[in-house]
């Protein structure tokens, strides 16, 4: 219906099948390029990661701007809990830091409704955050936001909405166009709707050490 969210769509965004994996003790990360190269991160004890390649192929025309979906996912291959709940363990400092040097070097960030209103508490987090958090939420701050939704009113700072759902692709595409560097897209809903148009140049899958045992 047109009063649909784009960031309510419940379909799985992506499937890793015939994808072998050990955890030990820590998250996993994959990373699958548009031009067919996947690399799997391994974060170690001694927390570096370690890539294995893997070969992999998506078609579509080359932009300017690099479109990446990252997202956690437990071994069972969940995202979410049957409650719809993350259920995924919250990240130590090393992975942390390491979401913060990927915000750094992000360009632009899209988010359908739900995920941006789940990281707009890095807008003002706590005072007595630890300082690995804060470093992340200066990160997040400074990064420009494209929010697409067609039921909020508004969005924080450094943020823009569009709320006509028949200006996603047009307005992606735009931005694709425009944008030197990475784009991040966040929420599994608004990245389902670029994956079906072609729009997604990487996946970057973080392998949680946890099963849920069902969920989305």
């Amino acid at each position: 219906t047109a009063e649909h969210d784009v960031a309510d769509d419940d379909e799985a965004p992506f499937i890793a099948e015939g994808l072998e994996r050990q955890v030990d003790g820590a998250a996993r990360s994959v990373r699958v390029g548009h031009e067919g190269e996947c690399d799997l991160h391994d974060r170690t004890s001694d927390r570096t990661l370690q890539p294995v390649a893997i070969r992999n192929r998506f078609g579509g025309r080359r932009m300017a701007g690099h479109i990446f979906y990252g997202f956690a996912v437990s071994l069972d291959g969940y995202i979410a809990n049957a409650q719809g709940d993350i259920g995924l363990p919250v990240p130590e400092e090393a992975l942390y830091r390491h979401f913060s040097e990927l915000q750094e070097r992000t360009a632009l960030s899209l988010y359908g409704r739900n995920m941006y209103e789940v990281m707009s508490y890095w807008n003002a987090p706590p005072a007595e955050s630890a300082e690995f958090e804060q470093a992340y939420a200066r990160a997040w701050q400074k990064t420009p936001k494209v929010v697409f939704s067609t039921t909020l009113e508004s969005v924080g700072p450094n943020a823009r909405l569009v709320k006509d759902k028949d200006d996603v692709e047009r307005t992606v595409r735009q931005l694709k166009a425009e944008t030197e560097g990475i784009i991040e897209v966040g929420g599994a809903g608004l990245a389902a709707s670029l994956i079906r148009l072609g729009l997604v140049d990487e996946f970057r899958m973080y392998v949680m050490p946890v099963v849920l045992g069902g969920g989305k």
